[in-house]
């Protein structure tokens, strides 16, 4: 599961971008194992002891984790 990222969360298609004066390529986003952690990390931050060692460090890795899980999840049920 390590290796699979579950795909762009919001890709986006090519085309004129208004704020940078310019055409885009396609872009493909974050990945959804990002997304995923990035949304673990948005409520497991709220109750963490961030006077404890490295807890930066683990709390990135228990959100990849959490990720990793809701990706084999989805798998499980697609």
């Amino acid at each position: 599961m390590a290796n699979e990222d579950g795909g762009p969360a919001f890709p986006t298609g090519g085309g004129y971008d208004a704020a940078f004066n310019e055409y885009v390529a396609d872009r493909p986003g974050l990945s959804l194992r990002d997304w995923f952690a990035g949304q673990a990390v948005d409520s497991a931050v709220q109750m963490l002891d961030i006077e404890q060692p490295n807890w930066e460090e683990r709390l990135a890795k228990s959100a990849y984790r959490i990720a990793d899980a809701m990706l084999a999840e989805r798998k499980r049920n697609a």
